[in-house]
């Protein structure tokens, strides 16, 4: 690797896949290449059905994508990939792109576009800065995702004293609107700061507007609903 070349793209490249999808069999194997000296796993793609075909959603990384290929081209595969719900960072690539597709391209998300042939080391910085963009939404995903799996233990009731939490109402007026005595909500309460793991209420707070979780939606009526 060349003095310029990133130097801290091993603290990313064991958790991350970088996919080249390219019909052309040269970029292929140069990307491959270039990966394996930097410790990067990289998995080559005839076509975006192949890579449609065999992507599973576990691992982070990025896409380096062929703007003009037989059949289903870079601008399509993007189309595809959003319908699909991927949402790993596309890097364009290709030797004779127009100015209309790549700035097509580049309205649908993907993050650079690379003319070819690429240097090594604009390719390298590229995908580096691309596995951490993706590094840092993988971690935010997983964050959210086991703050949704906290407020789904919640119990219907513990759900609609949280809302009212939420809405900044004290234990007396949760009460009054539930039914319930101060100290039956003052139960639920300690309930929900366990289930969640938040420290104070405070926090619990933030944790439910970053999870807004489908459970902190109750059908209309519910917040009259009568029972501990």
């Amino acid at each position: 690797m060349s003095p310029e070349a990133p130097t801290d793209l091993s603290s990313i490249a064991d958790r991350s896949t970088v996919y080249v999808i390219d019909d052309d069999t040269g970029t292929r194997q140069f990307v491959a290449m270039l990966g394996k000296s930097v410790g990067l796993e990289v998995k080559t793609l005839q076509s975006p059905l192949d890579f449609l075909d065999t992507y599973d959603g576990r691992r982070p990384g990025c896409i380096l994508l062929d703007l003009i290929m037989p059949g289903i081209g870079g601008l399509e595969a993007q189309q595809r990939f959003a319908q699909a719900k991927i949402d790993l960072p596309v890097i364009l690539l290709s030797g004779y792109g127009d100015i209309a597709s790549v700035v097509r391209g580049m309205k649908a998300g993907a993050v650079e576009f690379l003319e070819k042939p690429v240097s090594r080391q604009v390719l390298l910085e590229q995908v580096q800065k691309c596995l951490a963009q993706d590094a840092v939404r993988a971690r935010a995903a997983a964050a959210t995702k086991d703050l949704r799996h906290r407020f789904a233990t919640l119990s219907r009731r513990e759900t609609q004293v949280l809302e009212n939490i939420v809405e900044g109402r004290s234990s007396r007026e949760i009460g009054d609107l539930l039914g319930i005595s101060v100290k039956t909500v003052s139960i639920h309460r300690s309930n929900l700061l366990k289930k969640t793991g938040a420290r104070s209420t405070g926090q619990l707070i933030g944790m439910t507007v970053a999870a807004r979780p489908d459970a902190m939606r109750p059908a209309r009526g519910a917040s009259t609903y009568i029972g501990s």
